[in-house]
């Protein structure tokens, strides 16, 4: 599942964000997506 989302990282940096105990959102910086996994 891919979600639209905003952010800000370092050019090429994969930033993974922790929003509970249960999900895990990754961001991809190159093409601006958060996929839900």
């Amino acid at each position: 599942i891919k979600i639209r989302g905003h952010f800000e990282a370092t050019e090429g940096e994969q930033v993974w964000l922790n929003f509970d105990t249960n999900k895990f959102h990754f961001f991809e910086t190159k093409s601006g997506s958060a996929i839900v996994t």
